[in-house]
Parts: structure tokens; sequence; C-alpha cells
């Protein structure tokens, strides 16, 4: 299945929406979305950040079934099948503290942390490795703990602090390989919904 046409008209796919780079659709029989990247400047990013996710499978990462570079006749294009994610606006206020949590952790607030390299607009050649971050993401989730809105919206979400700053971590050094800045806000976080509630899961993280 190339064409997103063929694909839409012969699979019966619900049309969910269109952003700025991709359109969505409903798989009725599975219950998976599929996503169509057409724009040339947006398909290598989608792809490498689509890869990223099916090489570090996370809690806090939306799981990746499928997904290929493709060609037709009107040019190149990108496709991927992923889980169903919901937004609950009943958790926006929960979703804003981690936002800001995260928000923190990337921008080196000495309030909360002494790290002056993670940052997604400087020093870029000053950022640590892996490792290093991991350390940071232990220390930084230790102070933040201290404060009851940031325990109450992470147990909420199903969120294990320290195990999603690392994975925070994880994704800033992706970023930074490939020169894309974090755009992680509100409306960028969606929810799992299973048998133990609803889990905190990042969506469409850079810019």
């Amino acid at each position: 299945m190339n064409d997103l046409s063929i694909v839409v008209s012969e699979m019966n796919f619900k049309y969910l929406g269109k952003g700025l780079y991709q359109m969505a659709f409903e798989d009725p029989i599975s219950g998976l979305i599929y996503k169509n990247e057409r724009y040339e400047h947006g398909i290598e990013k989608t792809s490498k950040l689509i890869d990223f996710f099916r090489k570090n499978p996370s809690p806090y990462f939306p799981k990746i079934y499928s997904a290929a570079i493709y060609e037709t006749s009107e040019g190149k294009g990108f496709h991927y099948f992923t889980e169903k994610l919901h937004n609950n606006r009943n958790l926006q206020d929960q979703f804003a503290e981690i936002s800001i949590a995260v928000s923190n952790f990337i921008s080196g607030d000495l309030k909360y942390n002494d790290n002056r390299y993670i940052a997604t607009k400087y020093g870029y050649e000053n950022v640590p490795d892996l490792n290093a971050m991991f350390e940071i993401a232990v220390k930084f989730t230790q102070n933040i703990l201290r404060q009851r809105r940031i325990q109450k919206a992470a147990k909420s979400l199903n969120v294990n602090l320290e195990e999603f700053m690392k994975d925070i971590a994880k994704l800033a050094a992706f970023g930074y390989k490939n020169d894309m800045s974090f755009d992680l806000h509100d409306d960028n976080y969606m929810v799992r919904q299973n048998e133990n509630g609803n889990t905190l899961v990042i969506n469409d993280p850079f810019v």
C-alpha cells in the first residue's frame, strides 16, 4: 500500500484530521492509527523520530507497529502505524505540571539542578554523554519529587519520574544529534488507556 488514496479507499480508513506535516486515519479493524507524511522537508525528521521510538521502547513513547518511506507518482512519502492515544482534557493540569518539569530539566534551570548543558538553544558543543545526562536526570528527579504537585501529577499519569526523565534525556541526545528543538508543551502529551488507568505518552516532541 503505497499511494494514500489507495490506502484510504481500499482499507476504508476513517479520516481523523490533518496537522502541519501529516494526515491521520484510524483503521476500523485493528483500531490502530495510520499516519502519512507527504511534505518533503518533514519526511526525514519524522522517519528518524519514528525509528528512535521503535529502537527505544518506553511506556512514555508511542508504540510503533510498522513504518516505511515509499515512492509514488506524486513523490516520496513516509507512513506508519501507531497505537491509538487519547487527549484527556480532564488531565490538563497534570500535563501542565509534567510539562513545566520537563522544561526546567531541558533548560538547565538552576532552581532545580546545577546542569547548564542540557538546553535546546545553547551549548550544543557542551552536551555531556548520555550516562552523564542520566545522572543529571536522577538528581533532578530527586529535587522535583519534593514538590507535592509533581508527585500528584506523576501518580495520576502512572509516571515513574526518574525513568521518565531518563527518557527525556534520551530524546534530548537524539534531538541534539539531529539538530531538532524541543517543542514539548501541554498539547504534546496524550494518554494510553488500559486496565492500569491513564499512562502519559509523549507525542510529537520536536519542531
